[in-house]
């Protein structure tokens, strides 16, 4: 018998088992290219792109409820995130067809 989380199978003999480890490698080609600072950060956090463009960023709770939006075609931008509580936070960037998501720490 074979268990895993999709469920319990049975192999027949002969047989052979592949198990693939997923270090989560992306295709840098897909991502898009930013620095953010401060990390963590209390007021304000900066959005460093390598290019100016039009790109959505939107900023998640780790339940995935999109707290705020930006849409900006600048190189550098920010965001207000004064009034969030303390805590993990993910933030999502699309530019076209290219996205990456970041964690992002609330302190104080």
């Amino acid at each position: 018998s074979v268990i895993n989380a999709c469920g319990v199978g049975v192999l027949d003999s002969p047989n052979t088992v592949r198990v693939e480890v997923v270090t989560g490698l992306e295709d840098p080609s897909k991502l898009v290219l930013v620095n953010t600072y401060p990390n963590p950060a209390s007021d304000f956090l900066i959005l460093e792109f390598s290019h100016a463009a039009p790109r959505q960023v939107v900023l998640y709770n780790v339940s995935g409820t999109a707290l705020k939006q930006v849409n900006t075609s600048l190189a550098k931008d920010g965001m207000d995130i004064r009034d969030l509580v303390p805590g993990t936070y993910l933030l999502n960037i699309k530019e076209g067809e290219k996205s990456k998501t970041l964690r992002i720490v609330k302190d104080k």
